[in-house]
């Protein structure tokens, strides 16, 4: 059974993955800290309070989503490239092969 395996496709989804994963950042560090110290100057008292917790949780868990992704693209381009070799390894001993049969 013939594995069916696109490389350069595993290598693109993974750089597509670490784009997103830095455009979260990106947003959790440009935009919604900006946004949330514009609240907390606007709005003072214990529910401003509770609400800002909840904010800086939910960035910490957009940074930490951001994190898994970039393991995630760096496990993919191990594997892909393990699988690439490995293809490549199988080729060469098919040949060798092919060039000892008489």
């Amino acid at each position: 059974m013939a594995l069916d395996f696109n490389y350069s496709r595993a290598i693109s989804q993974a750089s597509q993955m670490e784009d997103i994963a830095r455009e979260m950042r990106s947003l959790v560090t440009n935009k919604l800290d900006k946004t949330y110290a514009s609240i907390n100057a606007a709005w003072d008292g214990e529910c401003s309070d509770s609400y800002m917790s909840h904010c800086w949780d939910t960035s910490s868990r957009l940074t930490a989503k951001a994190n898994e992704l970039d393991s995630i693209a760096s496990r993919l381009r191990t594997a892909a490239r393990i699988i690439k070799e490995a293809e490549e390894r199988a080729r060469r001993l098919k040949a060798r092969k092919a060039a000892a049969a008489p």
